[in-house]
């Protein structure tokens, strides 16, 4: 199971999420990313990636959780080589996608010369009280 976690308060992200939602559903009709946002799973995060959360979007991947615990995210949280956040998590969520142009973005964001500013890029953005208040 793959996850992306988003900032439902942020209008640009919500947007977008949806984007992301519709673009990773394969031919069969199946979801290749569940894209769920932050207010439902804010209680499954331990207080250090809620504090995070606001200016970091997240993904996870691993087991799913099992059916009668209520819980959206994978058993992969918490495991530094089964979740990334910021620019990482939306690179690794567009490498979910069903669409090859968009793997590609996602391969680029991660590749080891564009990562450093694409991070930069991500928190100077995601940073910004103006962009958060924009309505989705």
């Amino acid at each position: 199971m793959r996850a992306f976690v988003y900032e439902d308060a942020c209008g640009p992200c919500t947007r977008l999420a949806r984007i992301m939602a519709r673009r990773s559903v394969r031919r069969d009709g199946t979801a290749g990313l569940d894209v769920v946002p932050y207010s439902r799973i804010e209680w499954q995060l331990d207080e250090g990636s809620r504090a995070r959360f606001p200016r970091e979007a997240l993904y996870v991947e691993g087991p799913a959780p099992t059916p009668d615990d209520g819980a959206h995210l994978p058993e992969g949280l918490g495991d530094p080589e089964r979740e990334s956040w910021g620019h990482a998590a939306v690179a690794r969520a567009l490498l979910a996608s069903a669409r090859r142009p968009d793997r590609a973005v996602g391969g680029f964001l991660l590749h080891p010369l564009v990562s450093p500013a694409a991070s930069r890029a991500y928190l100077a953005i995601s940073g910004n009280p103006l962009v958060m208040r924009l309505k989705g």
